[in-house]
């Protein structure tokens, strides 16, 4: 399961409410700490003497902070931190090879541009895809895609269209050419 940005503000505002939380910043540049109380709870922090840079254990958490997140036990364990997204992969992505797989988790929202040309291409290569398999699979918007790497591609002579009399047909589908 994901947890969108609503229900995760909710969940963050109900920890400050709490004060277990601090909320720092503002707009995109806002994060959170722990309070002293969150510390005190956790058996760390100026009243107990004792000082930490990690977070606890999930099993020394606060019994105040019920259900923070029980879907985290469900990601396979060869497979940490894998996004829930690739799970909702149709049937024909879903063989998708182990070190395509490992690359788009690692990459993150904020990827460098020649790491995702990189990754576009080699997905390309691996099958031919359409707009919304590669926007699936990336964790990015289709516009985003097609703006921002598919047109340079395409006029690089990179990537070709399987109906390129048509580039807005539906059943539009993309390929890397082969060298």
């Amino acid at each position: 399961m994901i947890t969108d940005t609503l229900s995760a503000s909710k969940h963050l505002r109900r920890l400050v409410d709490f004060g277990l939380l601090a909320k720092k910043g503002s707009g995109a540049g806002t994060y959170y700490v722990p309070t002293e109380k969150a510390m005190a709870s956790w058996g760390t922090g100026p009243e107990t003497g004792q000082q930490s840079d990690t977070l606890p254990d999930s099993e020394t958490l606060p019994p105040e902070l019920p259900g923070l997140s029980p879907e985290l036990d469900r990601l396979p364990p060869e497979l940490p931190g894998l996004s829930p997204e690739l799970d909702r992969l149709p049937p024909e992505l879903r063989d998708l090879p182990p070190e395509l797989a490992e690359r788009m988790v690692a990459l993150g929202k904020r990827a460098n541009p020649t790491r995702m040309i990189d990754l576009v291409l080699d997905l390309l290569r691996w099958r031919q895809l359409s707009l919304a398999d590669l926007a699936l699979l990336t964790g990015r918007t289709q516009d985003h895609i097609r703006k921002t790497y598919l047109n340079d591609l395409i006029s690089a002579g990179l990537v070709e269209m399987s109906i390129p009399e048509n580039p807005t047909d539906p059943r539009q589908r993309y390929s890397a050419k082969r060298r």
